[in-house]
């Protein structure tokens, strides 16, 4: 029997779609873009189910000159490397790589620029961001420039950037030398400009009234005009040898004047605002730009001024602490006091200026200075450019009484009696007790912790204490002293004292001691010598007689 093979074009149809099917996989395009060489889909498994079995479309489609179907017939096994099993679902395609979102950037500051300045009145800040965005600005300083993030911080302000990406608020900010910063803000975001940008607030300049432009003036010429309260002005006046400079503080109505002594001669007066900056890290004060020059003729020169001392006053006594000297003079010059021992008040050739202060009469030609000088009896001297004053009051700074501690008032002491209290360190207490009898006085130095104290025995019997500080004057020619006032009495009573008189003891040295006992011994010893006088000439005289 004649068995027929079938050909095995399908077979090689199928390897072929198979391969062509796990091609596409591999590239991320679906198998079911797979067709047989017939142009037919190629049956895809789908979930590990077997493929679909041709239809009778795909067998339609077959070429015209395909073998004609046979009855079945018995086929060949294939083998696993020419028959692979079908491919699994078709994997998903790769996800393309996501795209960062752009970074916010910073806004961009414009105005004020670096180094810009303008004079006090509103100031405009502006720049550029993101549509939509909040800018918040940070105005500090210029001196607290690179002192971190935020320690510089000191006016704030804020403004919305529009739709065409700019921003702008006008602000007004005083006097001085500023830095600034923005920050900007969107929903969760926030930067940063780049650094900062310094700028300067310049005063704005005074104006001067007095004099008017080309005015002739005799005696003394009076400069007046008007500047931002709080400032101070600096006049200049040109003409002559040097230049004068004078300054005046701007009064709290804006207004500001002073008098000059100046020679005859014609002068141009300019002024300047000078403003202190308080918000910096150091002393600092910017100045305005000059005023335009005011000429003027002084036809004759005003006479000088001497200083004039009005405190203290001759003879004034205060308790140690501050003095203030005062008086008048030659305005808008420098005064200078003296003040010395009054012992050298005889000796004018050393002058003995042993304290010297100095301090500017002001433009209403008067001055004050306080000062703290040590305890002492004083006079005083003042001196100016235009002379001295004449008078050479004498005043005396006094030490503070004494403060006695124990005992206190109204106490009941038995016993000998303890005497403490406090006073100046150095000096020395001089302590009366007064009672029955004449009052007893007594003495103690101060320690250094100011502190003093004295044990006293007196006879029972109802007391008052009083004290008076006594201080060296080291500063004098010759050994001197002062005393305090007396401190206030204190009242109290003794009982079980010792019963001895103190009528007689006043006129001994104010040591402290007790001197009954010394008066004791020294009668002893001088009737010891008298016995040894008296006997030797008393036998002496007995044996001339017996002979």
């Amino acid at each position: 029997m004649r068995t027929r093979v079938r050909p095995i074009r399908p077979l090689l149809t199928a390897v072929t779609a198979t391969a062509l099917s796990a091609a596409l996989l591999a590239t991320g395009l679906p198998a079911h873009a797979a067709t047989d060489v017939t142009g037919a889909p190629a049956p895809v498994a789908v979930s590990g189910m077997p493929a679909p079995a041709p239809t009778a479309a795909s067998a339609d489609s077959a070429p015209a000159d395909a073998a004609p179907a046979a009855a079945p017939v018995t086929e060949p096994t294939a083998s696993p490397t020419t028959a692979p099993a079908p491919p699994s679902a078709p994997a998903p395609a790769a996800a393309e790589p996501a795209r960062e979102a752009a970074a916010l950037p910073g806004p961009v500051l414009l105005t004020p620029a670096e180094g810009d300045a303008q004079v006090e009145g509103t100031t405009t800040f502006s720049g550029t961001g993101v549509a939509g965005a909040t800018i918040r600005i940070s105005v500090f300083a210029a001196g607290l420039r690179g002192g971190g993030s935020d320690a510089a911080d000191f006016l704030n302000y804020s403004a919305a950037v529009g739709a065409d990406g700019r921003w702008s608020t006008t602000e007004t900010l005083p006097v001085g030398y500023w830095a600034y910063k923005a920050d900007q803000e969107l929903g969760e975001e926030l930067t940063a400009s780049e650094g900062n940008v310094a700028f300067t607030i310049t005063p704005a300049s005074p104006r001067i009234t007095t004099p008017t432009p080309d005015a002739r003036v005799e005696g003394r010429l009076r400069l007046a005009g008007t500047g931002a309260a709080g400032s101070r002005t600096v006049l200049t006046i040109a003409g002559g040898d040097e230049p004068t400079t004078v300054t005046t503080p701007v009064r709290a109505d804006g207004t500001w004047s002073t008098e000059v002594r100046v020679a005859a001669g014609s002068y141009a007066v300019t002024a300047v605002a000078s403003h202190p900056l308080p918000y910096e890290r150091d002393a600092r004060s910017i100045e305005s730009a000059p005023t335009a020059p005011v000429a003027v003729t002084v036809t004759r020169a005003a006479d000088a001024v001497r200083p004039v001392l009005l405190s203290p006053r001759e003879g004034d006594s205060q308790v140690e602490g501050e003095t203030t000297f005062s008086g008048t003079g030659e305005p808008d010059t420098d005064l200078w006091v003296y003040v010395f021992p009054e012992g050298d008040r005889d000796y004018p050739s050393d002058a003995g200026e042993s304290l010297v202060f100095s301090t500017r009469v002001g433009a209403d030609g008067r001055w004050s200075t306080t000062e703290r000088l040590p305890i002492g009896i004083w006079f005083m001297k003042a001196e100016q450019a235009a002379g001295a004053a004449e008078a050479r009051p004498t005043f005396t700074v006094a030490p503070a009484a004494p403060v006695i501690t124990s005992p206190t008032a109204d106490a009941q002491v038995s016993g000998r009696v303890h005497l403490t209290g406090t006073g100046t360190a150095g000096s020395r207490v001089l302590v009366t007790v007064a009672g029955s009898g004449s009052p007893r006085q007594l003495t103690a130095d101060v320690r250094a912790d100011g502190r003093w104290s004295i044990d006293a025995g007196l006879p029972s019997g109802r007391y008052s204490v009083t004290a008076v500080g006594s201080h060296l004057l080291p500063l004098e020619r010759s050994e001197r002293y002062i005393r305090s006032a007396a401190s206030p009495a204190v009242a109290f009573s003794v009982t079980g004292g010792t019963a001895v008189a103190v009528s007689h003891r006043t006129g001994l040295p104010m040591t402290g001691a007790d001197p009954v006992p010394l008066i004791a011994l020294t009668g002893s010893l001088l009737a010891a010598g008298l016995a040894l006088l008296i006997v030797p000439a008393v036998r002496r005289r007995r044996n001339a007689l017996a002979r």
